[in-house]
């Protein structure tokens, strides 16, 4: 017996000589969670997390029991009594088979209800939530179950590691819609739109609550900020009262400068907190082309006047009847308006909805005709032409003013 613990003492001091005497390893770090895990679970209450990770202990002192013992510190705001650690055995042991081994320990966290999804850059990231320190408080021998007291303070040996907790995004963007005059176009992330100097430029977004309608976790209040330094753009808007699973649109627009051109970088930011302290939002950028305007048909021909042959104010450009009577209205396309459709125009038309009268044509081939210089030749047909009709006239008069005063004499001698 006395042998025994000699040789126990003996193999104790070489092991302590050669500086062996247990070995700890954990993570340093310990990611919990992830950007897919809902804050809320579908009954509404915080969701619980866990967490598996590995305790490796290597070069165990033969013979010797490692009292195993964690200390949890909380950080930024985190609470204790949210995390509990499964799994730690009480005592690691080191035997001739047994000078090394791996546990496999849990970490459950319950989310607290305030946590956030994103930074203040709003970059959705993990939150340090503390530090998990694994210690050997004291080491006994087995054989003599007595403490062992005379190790060396390095052979106490502790690791730490940091522990972080990541939760899903409570917002999102279902969809962004720039928009100019009637055209529409979608707005994806990283992408260039097109639009003209002196355009106004309406954005229409459409903004989603994530959380399940079981949560009840509201947005009371949601800031939509658009800002370019190159275009000279600030705007922000707010979306209110936005409820769990609902989502909302919001308009913001803006005027682009008459002389900028070139391509510009737009950024938005979007955030909100949730109505338990938490909180959420987005980066969403994109980049806008300017081109120069549409210049019009004057403003080519600087200052010329386009020609208008008809006089009737539309130009030739644009006149789909070039050709219309000068006193005739006409519509839009140069065309005479012509109400009842007799070929008389309205403005020379007495009855414009009813009767049909002489066409614009006889009138053109008058008044046309009637413009002419006449020869002396056509005036003495004229003059001829009036002077037949004249001399016609009389006789017929005559002859029936004598049929009258014949026919009264045949009446008065058969009456007699």
């Amino acid at each position: 017996m006395k042998l025994a613990n000699a040789l126990t003492i003996v193999l104790f001091t070489i092991i302590l000589s050669s500086g062996v005497f247990g070995a700890l390893n954990i993570p340093s770090d310990l990611d919990i969670g992830s950007s897919d895990v809902d804050k809320f679970a579908n009954n509404g209450t915080v969701s619980a997390v866990t967490k598996t990770f590995t305790l490796s202990v290597s070069n165990l002192l033969i013979n010797a029991s490692y009292d195993v013992n964690y200390i949890f510190t909380p950080a930024n705001g985190f609470l204790s009594n949210n995390i509990n650690i499964l799994n730690i055995p009480d005592t690691i042991n080191g035997t001739a088979g047994s000078t090394s081994g791996n546990f496999i320990l849990t970490a459950s966290v319950t989310v607290p209800e305030d946590f956030s999804s994103v930074n203040e850059d709003l970059d959705e990231t993990s939150f340090n939530i503390g530090t998990l320190k694994i210690t050997f408080p004291s080491v006994t021998n087995i054989t003599t179950n007595t403490p062992i007291s005379n190790l060396p303070s390095s052979d106490t040996n502790s690791n730490e590691m940091q522990l972080s907790l990541q939760i899903e995004n409570g917002l999102s963007l279902s969809s962004l819609k720039l928009n100019v005059g009637s055209s529409e176009t979608s707005v994806s992330q990283g992408s260039t739109i097109t639009v003209h100097a002196g355009d106004n430029v309406e954005l229409v977004f459409t903004v989603k609550n994530r959380f399940s309608s079981n949560s009840d976790a509201d947005f009371n209040s949601v800031n939509i900020k658009v800002n370019s330094d190159d275009l000279n753009i600030d705007e922000d808007e707010d979306i209110t009262d936005l409820g769990a699973d609902e989502e909302k649109l919001k308009g913001i627009d803006f005027d682009v400068d008459d002389e900028e051109t070139g391509t510009f970088d737009v950024d938005v930011d979007v955030k909100g907190t949730d109505e338990f302290g938490g909180l959420h939002g987005f980066e969403y950028d994109f980049k806008i082309k300017v081109e120069a305007s549409v210049v019009s048909n004057e403003e080519e021909g600087e200052g010329e006047e386009i020609p208008d042959t008809d006089n009737d104010g539309v130009s030739d450009l644009d006149d789909f009847c070039p050709n219309t009577f000068a006193q005739c209205a006409v519509d839009n396309t140069g065309c005479e308006l012509d109400t009842d459709n007799d070929g008389i125009c309205n403005s020379l038309d007495s009855t414009p909805g009813t009767e049909p009268q002489q066409t614009v044509q006889n009138i053109n081939t008058q008044q046309s005709s009637d413009n002419e210089p006449e020869d002396e030749e056509t005036k003495k047909e004229k003059t001829e032409s009036t002077s037949t009709g004249t001399d016609g006239f009389i006789p017929f008069i005559i002859g029936f003013i004598i049929g009258l005063i014949l026919t009264a004499a045949f009446f008065i001698l058969i009456r007699s």
